[in-house]
């Protein structure tokens, strides 16, 4: 059976069975596909469906929605850690990436690397740069 693409990920195959003749499948990313029983869906349903998932996504809009994982967050904390006590250019650099992740970073992870910060030997103009840092 061959596909036409309706709108971005679903498409529609032609189908006798079906009660419209075409039944809809919806596919992923890497080329999965679920089929949609449409025979009990009205237009105005998928009407309310699309404006329902646009109203959710409107919400979420600003919404980090990828934040670090554990390892990258540690990754960070050891740069810092390593950069604090050295009078190199690491300061700035592990300062300048953290800052440019910042709003994917967890609270708890912020606060123990401003925290720990304050501690660094050398650098204080790069440091004070994360530590006054309010998002």
């Amino acid at each position: 059976m061959s596909e036409i693409r309706v709108s971005g990920n679903i498409y529609a195959s032609k189908d006798s069975c079906a009660k419209d003749g075409e039944v809809y499948i919806v596919r992923n990313k890497h080329g999965q596909g679920w089929g949609i029983d449409v025979s009990n869906v009205t237009p105005t349903d998928l009407r309310a469906l699309a404006d329902r998932l646009e109203s959710i996504r409107n919400q979420n809009e600003g919404v980090v929605q990828n934040k670090l994982t554990y390892q990258e967050e540690t990754i960070f904390v050891l740069a810092a850690r390593y950069a604090h006590n050295r009078r190199t250019g690491a300061a700035l650099q592990v300062v300048k990436e953290i800052l440019n992740k910042w709003e994917r970073i967890s609270d708890f992870t912020k606060e123990q690397l401003k925290r720990e910060a304050k501690e660094a030997s050398f650098n204080h103009d790069n440091w004070a740069l994360l530590i006054d840092n309010e998002e």
